[in-house]
């Protein structure tokens, strides 16, 4: 997964997100809807993960943590979601 990719996914599906923090440390989390889990999967090439991404299941939607599956793809959150970053 590249960067220009994940943002078009994101744009192009109106993915929702918020800055938030886990293990003390700056992070975004993701809001997919059921029906793209699929294609999200496929997008951050999910076998790399052995099948496995903590993600929580919420109404509709699965929330996950995005900073580990960006630091695997060797991108930076702020490269995609640095305009809505708040202090």
């Amino acid at each position: 997964m590249t960067e220009l990719e994940f943002y078009k996914f994101l744009e192009f599906n109106k993915i929702e997100y918020s800055w938030s923090r886990k293990d003390n440390k700056q992070d975004v989390v993701c809001f997919i809807p059921l029906f793209l889990c699929e294609a999200f999967y496929k997008l951050i090439d999910g076998n790399h993960y052995h099948g496995i991404v903590e993600c929580v299941l919420k109404e509709g939607c699965i929330a996950l943590f995005m900073a580990d599956i960006f630091e695997y793809h060797g991108i930076h959150l702020e490269a995609i979601f640095e305009n809505t970053k708040t202090a």
